[in-house]
């Protein structure tokens, strides 16, 4: 019993500090002849710093362009994914539809019904 217990404490300590992935990796099986629905929301944030000659940076500097800019962009787009036939090769076509894909201002920023 003693054995086992300290065995099982040894997987428990390894596992609490096995090291974290960078990311997360997400693997989805898609079925042939099936519309998949999906909704996602996605946040940039864009950086620029210019730099270079003294005119160069005088004419940003006139044009009130800021230094660095900072542009945040969320978007929230509504696809639809459209699997088709499967083929002999054991392959089937997909494609994706745009239904909706708005940023914060409430621009179209994509086109509804756009193909991929």
């Amino acid at each position: 019993m003693r054995k086992t217990f300290a065995f099982l404490l040894l997987i428990t300590q390894f596992s609490c500090n096995a090291p974290k992935p960078e990311g997360l990796i997400l693997k989805i099986q898609y079925k042939p002849e099936k519309t998949y629905s999906i909704s996602t929301i996605r946040g940039t944030e864009t950086v620029i710093t210019y730099s270079g000659e003294d005119v160069a940076m005088q004419k940003l500097k006139s044009r009130n362009i800021k230094n660095p800019t900072i542009s945040r962009v969320k978007t929230k787009s509504t696809t639809e994914l459209v699997t088709g036939k499967k083929t002999t090769s054991l392959s089937f076509p997909v494609s994706l539809i745009y239904k909706e894909t708005l940023s914060l201002d409430g621009k179209n920023e994509i086109p509804e019904g756009t193909e991929i």
